[in-house]
């Protein structure tokens, strides 16, 4: 059985942080796109992500939004 969802809205939207560098994304729904009738017809996802850093540069410094 295989599930595939889509964001809602087809975007996701989270918060920043310069104290730890971090994203976090919080209840950000997904809607089921393709899917015999035995998946969930949507899911929430929540996760932070820290510390963001930019391995692109030396020493991969943290990022920092304004």
């Amino acid at each position: 059985m295989s599930c595939t969802y889509r964001a809602h809205g087809r975007s996701v939207s989270g918060t920043t942080s310069n104290t730890d560098n971090a994203l976090a994304f919080t209840n950000q729904q997904f809607d089921l796109t393709a899917g015999p009738a035995t998946c969930f017809a949507n899911g929430y996802f929540t996760a932070p992500y820290a510390p963001v850093v930019d391995t692109s540069q030396a020493g991969n410094p943290p990022v920092f939004v304004n």
